[in-house]
């Protein structure tokens, strides 16, 4: 999960989402409801993310944290999926 902040020096830019698509394997979602899925870690508190990652392998991953930290964001967050996901993890079902 990708999660916004006050503190970033730039306002979430669609170019970050569209490279993650062009650049990640696996799943780059951004739509309301895998948002909301994944903006919280079952507690109280809730943190939008700007995207979540859903990716095939750790080479994946590690792409998907080096385009973030390029394009400002000042964290890169690791989450559980959820309990019902989206839609099925790429190459799973």
């Amino acid at each position: 999960m990708i999660p916004p902040s006050e503190l970033a020096p730039n306002p979430p830019m669609p170019s970050l989402i569209e490279r993650l698509r062009r650049e990640i394997r696996g799943e780059v979602l951004d739509d309301p409801l895998s948002l909301g899925l994944y903006a919280t870690d079952a507690s109280i508190y809730q943190i939008m993310p700007l995207a979540v990652v859903l990716p095939l392998d750790r080479a994946d991953a590690l792409r998907a944290v080096r385009i973030a930290g390029e394009g400002g964001r000042r964290s890169c967050r690791a989450a559980p999926a959820p309990a019902f996901p989206v839609r099925p993890w790429p190459g799973r079902w």
